[in-house]
């Protein structure tokens, strides 16, 4: 697993570096962080969606202190206008131990954005947020991007494909992608312009 992190991170700079500005990228055992500009956000996300390896990405609205206070506080401040009019639903999950319950937390953030011009709705809520609470931070995010998954390329050896002008190639170049194999290609053009 190591070895797929190191290389996953590799693979990550990489993108990054190639569609951004400046950034700053942070790897623990489960997760990478990413900080960059506000102008440079959605080309960071557009990049990292393209890097095998990453399951989704999570734009983070904001974070705070993991206490029910902060959490129930900061997410109102983060939503308040944003659930007016509407359904919504909060989702926390939490890493290590604390002294309230992921359930806790729900039901403090929930009952701070209740208003008489919404309602919760837990089933396909117009807004739904998340918060991850970890290493004593709250993480508030309402995106969940999908990215390639897979395995990071460059684990799974090399491959060679044959390029004939027809879809199953590329469709087979993207199954070994998926894969980490690193695939180069050879086009061969049979059939003139067609």
């Amino acid at each position: 697993r190591r070895k797929f992190q190191s290389k996953l991170v590799r693979n990550a700079h990489a993108a990054l570096a190639a569609h951004t500005a400046a950034y700053e990228l942070k790897s623990d055992w489960e997760r990478m962080h990413v900080q960059v500009d506000e102008a440079d956000r959605e080309g960071a996300i557009k990049a990292l969606t393209r890097v095998f390896g990453i399951h989704s990405i999570l734009p983070m609205d904001g974070q705070c202190g993991a206490t029910l206070d902060e959490i129930s506080g900061y997410g109102e401040l983060l939503y308040r206008e944003r659930v007016l009019n509407g359904t919504f639903a909060v989702r926390v999950k939490r890493v290590g131990v604390h002294p309230f319950t992921s359930m806790d937390a729900a039901r403090a953030l929930g009952a701070k954005l209740r208003t008489d011009q919404n309602k919760v709705q837990m089933k396909n809520p117009d807004v739904l947020i998340y918060v991850e609470v970890r290493d004593g931070l709250a993480q508030f995010y309402t995106q969940q991007i999908p990215g390639a998954g897979g395995l990071p390329l460059g684990t799974g050896g090399r491959a060679l494909c044959l390029l004939s002008g027809g879809y199953d190639s590329p469709v087979a170049a993207w199954q070994l992608a998926t894969r980490g194999v690193l695939v180069d290609y050879v086009f061969f053009n049979l059939a003139g312009d067609t």
